[in-house]
């Protein structure tokens, strides 16, 4: 069977023979109250918004009262994000993601795995690039990380964090709806020529790390990206001979 290369560099992976764990992140203390705020839009509309606008960057005008209510399923603690936040519409079953471009660092201390968050689209830009839509502040015709001391103006914390459940899906099943979501993949390991070697601490790692998956059952593979900045770069995989 002929294989199919996608690339996985923005689809988060929960995967059984992974030694790295993402979804066990402590919950910081943060006291408050619940924000009195209600969502009035979805993702997938604010990603309408930008096609139909036909334009490289759309910027939301300062009138316009558009509220996102979705899901962090992305962390920094271990190094493997920066200055993005992953986010997607549901803590289960997601039907779209995209992401945030905030400047700010150890962001998992305030906006941390699970928490729902509101965001204000008021201001702000949306693009799309090479697949990946991504939700930042204009700067002259491109989109940058939402400054710092503006943080809080866009991104509404919730007292809410819920458990994030993976969707089970093959390798068959990528399609551009996934991008940015948390999914799982069975049945799946990595390439004979993968033995050995550490999750992205080679030589020719530059940044971030290129690793073949192989579906068991039908042979398909994918590349599963890993940053060169992670504190678990030097853990080597967990993996079995190719059957």
């Amino acid at each position: 069977m002929k294989n199919t290369h996608q690339n996985l560099l923005y689809i988060f992976i929960l995967v059984f023979i992974s030694c790295v764990k993402t979804d066990d992140f402590d919950i910081p203390n943060i006291e408050s109250e619940e924000p009195i705020i209600t969502s009035n839009t979805t993702i997938k509309a604010v990603k309408n918004s930008f096609n139909q606008s036909n334009e490289k960057v759309y910027t939301f005008p300062a009138n316009d009262d558009s509220i996102i209510e979705a899901y962090i399923i992305s962390s920094d603690e271990a190094g493997n994000f920066y200055k993005n936040i992953s986010i997607q519409d549901n803590y289960e079953n997601p039907t779209a993601g995209i992401e945030l471009l905030i400047d700010m660092k150890d962001y998992y201390t305030k906006f941390n795995f699970g928490t729902k968050v509101y965001i204000k689209m008021s201001g702000l830009s949306i693009d799309n690039n090479n697949g990946k839509y991504r939700i930042g502040y204009l700067s002259k015709n491109s989109i940058e990380e939402i400054p710092e001391p503006l943080i809080n103006d866009f991104i509404i914390r919730s007292t809410e964090s819920s458990k994030i459940q993976p969707k089970q899906i093959s390798i068959a099943d990528f399609n551009n709806e996934i991008i940015g979501t948390y999914i799982q993949l069975q049945n799946i390991q990595f390439k004979n020529n993968e033995i050995g070697k550490t999750i992205a601490g080679e030589s020719n790692d530059k940044f971030t790390s290129e690793r073949v998956l192989i579906q068991c059952d039908n042979r398909l593979t994918t590349i599963l990206s890993t940053s060169t900045y992670s504190s678990f770069k030097s853990n080597y995989y967990q993996i079995k001979r190719e059957v």
